[in-house]
C-alpha cells in the first residue's frame, strides 16, 4: 500500500489539531510475500518510536479492524480509514450512528487525502 498517503493522513490529522494512531497489521511491515509490504517501511517504525508511540502493530492473524474501533470508542476518538465498516455494523460490533459520526472517510485525488 502506499505509506505516502498514510503518511499525508497522519500529517493533516496532526494539522487539525488531532493524535493519531495507526493500528497495522504486522504483515505489512514484514512478511514473506514483498506484496504485502507496505512501501516504506523504515518511516511507519519510526512512528513507532516516537512518544507516544503513533503506530501499533497487531498480528497479521486478528482482524485490525477490532482493536481501532474498541480504540476509537473507549477514547472518543474518530476512525479515518477508507474501510465501510460494514461487516462490523452488521454484526452490531457498531451501530450506524458511530459509523455516521465518528468515522471519517478518505478519498483519494491523485496523492491528495481529501
Amino acid at each position: 500500500f502506499s505509506t505516502t498517503r498514510l503518511l499525508q493522513a497522519v500529517s493533516a490529522c496532526h494539522d487539525w489539531g488531532m493524535r493519531p494512531i495507526i493500528i497495522l497489521p504486522q504483515k505489512f511491515l514484514s512478511s514473506n510475500h514483498q506484496h504485502n509490504v507496505a512501501e516504506d517501511v523504515e518511516s511507519l517504525l519510526a512512528l513507532q518510536t516516537q512518544h507516544p508511540p503513533q503506530l501499533i502493530q497487531t498480528p497479521s492473524y486478528c482482524n485490525d479492524d477490532i482493536p481501532c474501533l474498541r480504540m476509537a470508542i473507549k477514547e472518543g476518538g474518530y476512525v479515518l480509514s477508507n474501510d465501510g465498516f460494514q461487516d462490523h455494523i452488521k454484526s452490531g460490533f457498531i451501530d450506524k450512528t458511530f459509523a455516521e459520526e465518528d468515522y471519517l472517510n478518505v478519498v483519494y485525488r491523485q496523492i491528495e487525502i481529501v
